[in-house]
């Protein structure tokens, strides 16, 4: 990993060609990556011309019908700049949602083709499912398709945008601790403990208004993110006070495998957290 940081803090074509890996579909987080630590590292004027180089990528995979590229290199370097003049986490997150939200509104008003083939799929599935649960009328069953379906799959697409920005973000800052800093991003990443006042504004954002409002249900979702990578932060202090290194490993292995169940579990010991401070971190915690 060092390597790779070194290699694009070397001079600007080196890391424009580390951008340009975004013409590969599966790794065009990366590319964002690279650009958000020279961001981190340089500064806005320093990354222009290397940000071009992944923002064209960006906008002919658009014109192609994908645009996570473009959108998760968009907020990657918006976050990464909140981080470099705030050095806050808690920061950084709270633009992460309202980021999402103007996404979400792009994809749910202007689709790309993909978009609206899968949301037409959706809708032609969703009844069927609905019936088999024999949960809920019929009745029922048409109202919740028609206030459901178009908001799904630009949700999840906005998800996976807000998610992977927040993760490239932290890879750019992960290599220029590795440069610079050792031991810095872990230290800031232990700490990641959101505010009260900000963690009242999230969960009423995620149970409160959405109960208010139907259209706004995706901020259930989009709220919720900021408070799982808290959660995250809480378990690995947890397991690096206590000295288990290796139950890191067999955390984030039951964790992909029942993300269902933990994923909520997260954030209810963010929320619990925020209140009470769990952790109580020391100066610094070794990684």
């Amino acid at each position: 990993m060092r390597s790779i940081a070194e290699f694009i803090m070397r001079g600007r074509m080196q890391a424009m060609l580390v951008v340009a890996i975004m013409v590969f579909p599966d790794l065009f987080w990366i590319g964002a990556a690279a650009a958000s630590l020279v961001l981190l590292r340089r500064g806005i004027n320093q990354v222009l011309p290397i940000a071009l180089v992944g923002l064209v990528i960006g906008l002919v995979s658009w014109y192609f019908d994908k645009p996570l590229p473009f959108f998760v290199l968009i907020s990657a370097l918006v976050l990464a700049y909140v981080l470099r003049i705030t050095v806050s986490w808690v920061y950084v997150l709270v633009v992460s949602v309202l980021l999402s939200i103007v996404c979400y509104w792009i994809f749910y008003f202007y689709p790309t083709h993909i978009i609206v083939m899968m949301t037409t799929s959706f809708a032609q599935q969703l009844p069927n499912i609905l019936q088999e649960s024999n949960q809920i009328t019929a009745e029922q069953s048409i109202e919740m398709v028609k206030v459901t379906t178009p908001m799904v799959i630009p949700l999840f697409y906005t998800i996976g945008m807000q998610g992977l920005a927040i993760v490239s973000l932290m890879l750019g800052r992960y290599w220029q601790s590795l440069l610079y800093n050792p031991g810095g991003f872990w230290n800031e990443f232990y700490q990641l403990r959101i505010p009260i006042g900000i963690m009242t504004a999230l969960v009423i954002g995620m149970l409160i208004v959405p109960s208010i409002l139907n259209s706004l249900l995706v901020l259930t979702f989009l709220c919720s993110i900021p408070l799982a990578f808290a959660g995250l932060s809480l378990v690995h202090t947890m397991l690096a006070k206590s000295g288990m290194n290796m139950g890191i490993v067999i955390f984030y292995t039951l964790f992909i495998i029942a993300f269902l169940a933990f994923y909520p579990l997260l954030v209810i010991l963010a929320i619990i957290d925020s209140f009470l401070n769990l952790r109580k971190i020391p100066s610094k915690v070794s990684s």
